[in-house]
């Protein structure tokens, strides 16, 4: 049903596209005209290219539709005008209950839905919008606001509350902090859904929700990069990305799927920041485009080809989050190439296309990989850094979290250094300069006046 309902919105979007022609004393009413989510002017006009370019993410989204592909309910995609009208009557009908489709449904279809179709769907979204206390989770306060959103013409004061519970309330006061205190709190298979609050958010009320952890969000394309195993997974539609996971057995190919439309969403955002661009060079391989009947619509609906990228591969191949202990290592952008990670309280090396657990004790010796060195701290005082081989970063791993240590190099004076909540203390060097380092440990006292680690 959800298959169908999101194939049918984006057919709806189609139909829909041709009849269309922080302070203290911050806003959050809502003050634009319909469409409100997602489908702003500018990406109105690049949806409209697309389909009018005939291009390959339109070719393929319009074959499984036009070719009758097998959905659960295939009266959704049957005829050009219908397509926004199966969705109306599918929203009024009583198996009509995802929230973000409904809004969807409500703010897209307006022209095709009767008076009877808006009121049932209105009170639907009235209901969620009108909810009190903190969302439980993502899911929740995306539902929220995009009900809140889409109703607003009618309820302007219920949409400005909404928006205030769910930016003020919920996300600056319990997201931020989380993500600053390196608290996953919002995983992986639910970062597409903060990234639809903060587009429709920012569309309607100009607020922008990075500004309150601005390393965080600057970061995070970069982040989704490294967590990656380098070997890539072949599907019957196309080719996948597989993000790390702790559990056994096969990849979870809808986590996958959701992680490129996250990373998608985030150069859709910002597409003028560096991370940003390096992002998008990332993406635009069409080996990667999602092609099954859940992907495409999303695909379709925020990839941008026409945007140019950077080489991702000119990136330094390691990421150490400092406010959650977590690292990553490659020793190339190649498929084939190693990988190694350190995050929530296990390692993982990535070889010869799969994954083994390794224990702290396996890095008692120096273990290069790419421009890096990993070691155990262990009872390690001294050693040596940089190599002609050009390694230029030591992470020592298996510190106490914040531990504090005195390092000494060559030449130069000694300087007090802080490892991360993980026990990472990672220093860097310049590359093809063998250096020697002296380190004393000095406890997990933070002197008088130091500012905690983080980002």
């Amino acid at each position: 049903m959800v298959r169908a309902v999101i194939f049918a919105l984006v057919l709806g979007l189609v139909f829909v596209l041709g009849v269309l022609g922080q302070s203290s004393d911050e806003d959050y009413k809502v003050y634009t005209d319909s469409p409100r989510l997602f489908l702003r002017p500018q990406r109105a006009r690049l949806l409209k290219r697309e389909r009018e370019r005939d291009s390959i993410r339109w070719r393929q989204f319009n074959t499984l539709a036009g070719g009758g592909a097998l959905m659960p309910e295939p009266g959704f995609v049957s005829g050009d005008v219908s397509y926004a009208k199966k969705a109306a009557e599918w929203a009024t009908s009583p198996s009509g209950t995802d929230i973000r489709q409904l809004a969807l449904i409500y703010d897209w279809c307006q022209p095709v839905l009767s008076t009877s179709q808006k009121s049932n769907i209105f009170n639907k979204l009235k209901r969620v919008a009108s909810e009190s206390g903190l969302p439980k989770n993502t899911a929740a306060a995306r539902d929220r606001v995009l009900a809140a959103t889409a109703i607003a013409t009618e309820e302007a004061d219920l949409a400005e509350k909404c928006n205030r519970l769910v930016v003020r309330d919920w996300f600056r006061g319990k997201v931020i902090p989380s993500l600053k205190e390196g608290v996953n709190l919002v995983g992986r298979d639910e970062m597409h859904l903060l990234y639809e609050i903060m587009h429709v958010v920012r569309d309607n009320t100009s607020i922008d929700l990075r500004e309150d952890a601005k390393e965080v969000f600057r970061d995070l394309p970069v982040w989704h990069l490294l967590s990656h195993y380098p070997a890539t997974y072949p599907s019957a539609e196309n080719e996948y990305r597989i993000p790390v996971y702790t559990g056994s057995g096969e990849p979870d190919l809808r986590v996958a799927m959701l992680s490129r439309t996250a990373e998608l969403m985030m150069v859709s955002y910002d597409n003028n920041a560096l991370e940003s661009q390096y992002m998008q060079g990332w993406l635009m391989q069409d080996r990667f485009l999602l092609r099954s009947t859940l992907g495409i619509p999303f695909e379709f609906m925020w990839a941008n080809p026409y945007q140019p990228g950077l080489p991702y591969f000119k990136l330094n191949p390691f990421f150490h989050d400092k406010n959650r202990g977590i690292l990553f290592v490659r020793s190339s952008w190649e498929d084939d190439a190693r990988w190694f990670g350190y995050f929530e309280g296990q390692i993982q090396l990535f070889e010869d296309g799969q994954v083994r657990k390794a224990k702290l004790d396996a890095f008692e010796k120096p273990f290069q990989m790419g421009g890096s060195v990993i070691q155990a701290a262990h009872d390690v005082n001294q050693f040596r850094a940089g190599s002609e081989e050009g390694a230029s970063a030591v992470f020592l791993l298996g510190m106490k979290p914040r531990e504090r240590a005195e390092v000494e190099v060559d030449d130069q004076e000694m300087e007090e250094v802080t490892a991360d909540p993980g026990g990472i203390l990672v220093l860097q060097f310049p590359p093809q300069t063998p250096t020697g380092v002296r380190m004393r440990r000095l406890g997990t006292k933070a002197p008088i006046g130091a500012a905690p680690p983080g980002r």
